[in-house]
């Protein structure tokens, strides 16, 4: 019974093994879509059919295509949807890949700037976002996931 026991143990420590993903933060924006999301962007025409493009000028889109090289790098987009207090701060904390799970699926924890209480500009609408550059070999077709939690990033108005 002991044996059943250690084996269970041992697969489960080996179904969450986790791999950093290596990870470049290339843009902030604060006009992203209203819910949540994770999205990836393996090559340019799926960023140009993307939310995204929309979101940038010229001048900026041209600034961030300069970011990457698509043979071997992939936008990963991330979202976090609509909100009232949000600063306009996103900061990755990290990126990994479970190893443990055949899909490896990419997984984000994102640090989320929040206008401090009393603020003057809390009721003020945006949608930030943020775009990350990261290997294509960290890519699965399998969703991953997200863990967001916010700070206090000051008082000041949202661009």
């Amino acid at each position: 019974m002991a044996h059943i026991f250690i084996l269970i143990a041992m697969l489960i420590l080996t179904a969450c093994d986790q791999e950093s993903v290596s990870f470049r933060q290339v843009y902030l924006g604060t006009a992203g879509p209203p819910t949540p999301q994770v999205s990836y962007f393996l090559d340019r025409a799926a960023l140009e059919r993307s939310w995204v493009k929309p979101t940038l000028n010229e001048t900026q889109w041209q600034a961030l295509l300069a970011t990457i090289d698509f043979e071997s790098q992939m936008f990963v987009a991330v979202a976090v949807g609509e909100q009232a207090a949000a600063s306009g701060t996103v900061k990755i904390a990290s990126m990994y890949v479970y190893t443990g799970v055949e899909s490896r699926p990419l997984n984000v924890n994102v640090n989320v700037g929040v206008l401090a209480e009393g603020c003057k500009y809390r009721n003020q609408m945006s949608a930030p976002f943020t775009l990350v550059v990261v290997p294509k070999s960290a890519y699965s077709s399998k969703a991953g996931g997200y863990d967001m939690r916010n700070f206090e990033d000051g008082c000041r108005a949202v661009k």
